[in-house]
């Protein structure tokens, strides 16, 4: 499941675990602040199957 859920990004063996982690976090923070606040999809989960199978196809 985590690896459909984050974005591919090529693998940097200079980069260093605080920078990895930063990156982690900047890619994470705006979802987690969405979820804070509730902010939700208002799609069912089928719908956002369905239209990952889109994006994936296309």
């Amino acid at each position: 499941m985590l690896e459909r859920s984050l974005p591919d990004v090529p693998i940097n063996p200079e980069l260093s675990s605080e920078e990895a982690l930063a990156q982690l976090s900047a890619f994470l923070k705006p979802r987690i602040e969405a979820a804070e606040w509730g902010e939700f999809s208002p799609s069912t989960f089928p719908d956002i199957k369905q239209k990952a199978r889109n994006n994936i196809q296309s």
